[in-house]
């Protein structure tokens, strides 16, 4: 009697129709030595980004995403940083030709199903200079407000209320140094 014997092996193809996230079709896979996909986004014919994209680091988790036309960043982003475990920091803002514009938010969470809570919002104008930080209260409201000039340099600085009045506006630094 004789056996015959079949050997399935598994075939592995990525074609734009085979991986789609959340309704978007990805045309661009890059993988790690492990087979874990750390660049993931669409492209066109000629292997120019455009649309979304999504960055994982070595652990599998993702550090950015964000949007591309033409191979610049253009549109929402997100960057998370995991430097102290398990807290969790969140970047969230626009790209203007490749640019951080607008108003960028920090979000901290300590916890993976825990809430995102505003620590800093950041503005930057057309060309990523940053104008202001603010430092936020934990109900995300500004409680000092600091203001740059051109150099980088503090020029004013405003502090509110925990309900979002604004108390003073003052050009004396609020941060205090002492020379022994």
């Amino acid at each position: 009697m004789k056996f015959i014997l079949f050997l399935f092996l598994p075939y592995f193809t990525f074609a734009q129709s085979d991986t789609i996230i959340k309704g978007v079709n990805y045309s661009w896979l890059q993988y790690d030595l492990n087979w874990n996909p750390y660049e993931i986004g669409e492209s066109n014919e000629n292997e120019i980004r455009n649309g979304k994209w999504i960055f994982r680091d070595q652990q599998e988790r993702i550090y950015q995403e964000a949007q591309y036309i033409n191979d610049t960043l253009n549109g929402a982003a997100r960057e998370f940083t995991y430097l102290n475990y398990p807290i969790t920091v969140k970047l969230e803002g626009l790209y203007v030709d490749g640019h951080k514009t607008g108003y960028w938010f920090v979000k901290e969470r300590e916890r993976k199903f825990k809430r995102w809570k505003t620590i800093v919002i950041l503005l930057y104008d057309q060309q990523e200079q940053l104008i202001s930080k603010a430092i936020t209260y934990s109900n995300g409201v500004p409680k000092v407000e600091i203001f740059f000039a051109k150099n980088g340099e503090e020029i004013f600085y405003r502090f509110y209320k925990r309900s979002g009045k604004m108390i003073r506006e003052t050009d004396e630094s609020p941060w205090v140094t002492v020379l022994i």
